[in-house]
């Protein structure tokens, strides 16, 4: 530490500050604390302004302790509460208010407005996330009609990434302008493009594709070999079918070549009689690409990945198991398309963390699904202090609406490739029925609905969303090679899968090294799976 080393240099900016503020403070770290407490130490004028109620990155390392209890650790202190809003509605206040107020790391203040009554606070209670983008579709166009208001003065928010796709995808197909504010498009992520990159090799052999994953996950096949590879090229072959010839070129030795080349032949040899699904999450697996995304420790890119994979079940839904997967990509294709302009008049799509700061007179706040919105891995991992942060993310979701405010909760959501049946968000418990206008068929969740008298444990549905995550991402920390289990079923087996539940065999059909299941499930129908891949998330009963 520089002033420990050097006190001549503490002395000398002690001398210069006379008079330091700090703004936001509630995003402090104890060192920031640390650092502002040695320069004011001196002259003891430190101004510091800011929102307990707001703090939230403890998970970036700020302690919301630090400024609800700085009038202890300085004194003496003067605290002057500044609680006049001058952006909500008294009845988005009285929202917020409602639901802060359950946290015991705060300070006791609750916002006020002198501005007169505004919008209600709507609270709508849809069958799935589409239901729930539709709606949010309707209201933009319904207060557009009677307010003449602009696109932009409305905004999406939602607390994690993954849940931007349906949205982005019903905005596009009715010709809603908008664009994911402090962020990039769903299609455009990079875990997006690269998965869609090996499924490009697999069906057209592509080299701009080829190209991209090569060596992602890393395969020591860097910018060296890559020239080789060039240089080895002959016109009218790709760079997939040169690499095929000349494995055994020196300059491709100790690199994972043959198994890239091996998965890439693996999945063009099954992918025509396989369903789409399971091609997407063989090439997952297959490719490393999935282990790789966990062992980046990003949470957000894993639940991108896990979304593309349902809409790869949602499209196989759609048009049939014997869809093809050049007809999916070209599909993907137009989707995902840019059109290249420059507008301005937009929708606002973003995640809670990316809106602070900023309002909106028209605020839409989706996936009000307990497991969700609180965070299952939050609340697992810093349980109370999770919670509070979580609530405290809320409110700050919820100020950012001027003019009206609208949540939504589906019923049913997609996760991980199966519908699961959500309860609602203990949020919506906490918000009094008197502060929101309802719609829909709303289910309250009972006093014992699966919360605990100490009000972190969770939910039926939360336990179980939290699972999924913990066996995804926990596996990062295992190392070396992972040893396949083959899973030797017979026809009239029963099963029981982690994410389609008890299924009854209905056929076996060898393949090579592996076997191509017909399992009818109980929940879900019948599925085709490759017995490899499937037994990893399966047992026999």
């Amino acid at each position: 530490d520089i002033f420990n080393r050097c006190p001549e240099v503490l002395e000398k900016w002690q001398d210069r500050l006379n008079y330091i503020q700090v703004d936001e403070f509630q995003d402090s770290s104890n060192t920031e604390m640390e650092l502002v407490d040695r320069l004011s130490e001196k002259h003891k004028n430190l101004m510091i302004v800011g929102d307990p109620d707001q703090n939230i990155y403890e998970w970036r390392g700020s302690d919301v302790k630090l400024l609800v209890d700085f009038d202890k650790s300085h004194i003496p202190t003067k605290t002057v509460i500044l609680n006049q809003n001058y952006r909500s509605t008294p009845q988005i206040l009285r929202c917020a208010n409602t639901l802060i107020e359950k946290n015991v790391f705060r300070l006791k203040k609750d916002l006020f407005t002198k501005s007169g009554d505004g919008g209600q606070v709507y609270h709508y209670h849809e069958k799935n996330e589409y239901a729930e983008a539709d709606r949010i579709i309707a209201n933009i166009h319904q207060i557009r009609k009677e307010t003449g208001c602009n696109y932009a003065d409305f905004a999406v928010l939602y607390r994690s990434g993954f849940l931007s796709r349906v949205i982005e995808k019903k905005f596009t197909e009715n010709g809603v302008p908008y664009e994911i504010f402090g962020g990039v498009k769903f299609y455009q992520r990079m875990e997006i493009q690269d998965v869609m990159a090996y499924l490009r090799l697999v069906a057209f052999d592509d080299d701009i594709s080829f190209k991209r994953i090569v060596n992602k996950p890393r395969r020591k096949f860097g910018r060296v070999k890559l020239q080789r590879l060039l240089a080895l090229q002959k016109d009218g072959e790709s760079l997939f079918q040169t690499l095929q010839e000349n494995l055994d070129d020196p300059t491709f030795k100790g690199s994972g070549a043959k198994d890239f080349v091996a998965v890439i032949n693996g999945v063009r040899q099954l992918h025509q009689a396989i369903p789409l699904s399971e091609c997407v999450e063989r090439i997952c697996t297959d490719s490393g690409y999935e282990k790789y995304i966990r062992e980046l420790g990003d949470m957000e890119r894993f639940e991108n990945l896990s979304e593309f994979k349902r809409i790869a079940s949602e499209y196989e839904n759609n048009f049939g198991e014997q869809v093809s997967l050049k007809e999916f990509i070209n599909q993907i294709s137009l989707q995902s398309e840019d059109d290249g302009e420059e507008a301005c008049d937009m929708v606002k799509l973003m995640t809670i963390h990316a809106a602070k700061g900023l309002e909106f007179p028209y605020v839409f706040i989706i996936g009000f699904s307990e497991g969700i919105f609180p965070s299952a891995k939050t609340i697992e991992e810093r349980k109370k202090m999770g919670l509070e942060e979580e609530r405290r993310l809320c409110y700050v979701a919820i100020t950012r609406a001027k003019e009206t405010l609208t949540i939504s909760y589906a019923k049913q959501r997609m996760l991980y490739g199966r519908t699961n049946a959500s309860l609602p968000s203990r949020f919506l418990r906490e918000i009094p029925d008197s502060v929101t206008q309802k719609k829909g068929a709303y289910r309250t969740p009972c006093a014992h609905a699966g919360y605990s008298v100490d009000g972190f444990r969770t939910a039926p549905y939360y336990n179980a969303y939290s699972a999924v995550q913990r066996k995804s991402v926990l596996s990062a920390s295992t190392s070396g090679v992972e040893k396949t289990i083959y899973l030797e079923l017979n026809k009239g087996d029963m099963v029981q899968h982690t994410a389609f539940g008890r299924g009854l065999v209905l056929s076996v059909m060898k393949m090579g090294g592996d076997a191509l299941l017909e399992i009818a499930f109980d929940e879900i129908g019948t599925k085709k799976l490759m017995a490899k891949t499937a037994s990893a998330h399966m047992k026999k009963l």
